[in-house]
């Protein structure tokens, strides 16, 4: 790909094809993956149904409502990932992350929802240092404070903001010109991606009263089949990556998977 003199819309577009080739390239497991961890998302939403709720419940609309919403925010990431959006990427991701671990802390607290979402002050919501120190303490302050960074703007946006130094004297810092594959910057957007998608499908009979009754033979199949799979990726990743150990262990905690 030949570099334009200036930077362009025709440019970035053609930038993105490369970038997507060379990311299914790489993740040619994942691509193929993808599309069925997709479809299992659809069809259990058809069984995602709650026993009557008491009327001071609101954990089945709100359960409900988020649920839906995965498999369409799943494919995004997706195509962020692939199309080089790395930064753009880590919003979606922290997105998914945060409506996971209310789905499975207000599961356990129901309770505590209907206080939580109304309450204009701060102070009578429950904090998501809360919700995540009740599965897996310090998640929150090892990595998910990290993913907040990058949102916010923060230092951490340094690391996949594409500027790269100048070879030549000058040290002069150069901004990124169009989209480009990164193996590690898109391990760290599909790693996240994967291990939240595996806590969507471990916790639907937890989050769905009726989703036992419900569900049909093969669903429930294609359900256990694909969590069978990301705790299969789990292992070989933690094998393959010996110093992403401390990000598994937690982020397992978080899923529910150890």
């Amino acid at each position: 790909m030949t570099a334009a003199p200036y930077m362009s819309h025709a440019y970035l577009r053609q930038s993105e094809g490369v970038a997507f080739r060379e990311f299914g390239e790489t993740w040619e497991g994942i691509e193929a993956l993808m599309p069925e961890l997709i479809d299992t998302l659809f069809r259990l939403s058809y069984f995602a149904k709650q026993q009557e709720p008491q009327p001071e419940d609101g954990f089945a609309y709100f359960a409900s409502e988020r649920f839906m919403r995965a498999p369409y925010t799943l494919r995004s990431l997706w195509i962020l990932a692939g199309a080089g959006y790395y930064f753009e990427a880590t919003a979606i991701v922290r997105h998914m992350l945060e409506t996971f671990v209310q789905l499975r802390y207000f599961a356990k607290h129901r309770e505590k929802l209907v206080r939580h979402m109304t309450s204009v002050k701060s102070r009578e919501r429950v904090q998501f240092k809360t919700m995540f120190d009740e599965f897996a303490p310090s998640y929150y302050e090892n990595h998910y404070r990290v993913l907040a960074n990058l949102s916010h703007g923060g230092v951490a946006l340094s690391v996949l903001s594409g500027m790269e130094k100048a070879t030549d004297a000058s040290g002069q810092m150069l901004s990124p010109i169009g989209c480009k594959f990164s193996v590690d910057d898109s391990s760290f957007i599909v790693n996240h991606m994967l291990m939240i998608t595996s806590g969507y499908l471990r916790h639907v009979p937890e989050w769905f009263t009726k989703y036992r009754t419900l569900v049909d033979a093969d669903s429930e199949n294609m359900r256990t089949r694909d969590v069978t799979r990301l705790d299969e990726w789990r292992k070989g990743q933690r094998a393959s990556a010996p110093r992403s150990h401390g990000w598994h262990q937690l982020s397992g905690l978080l899923m529910g998977t150890s």
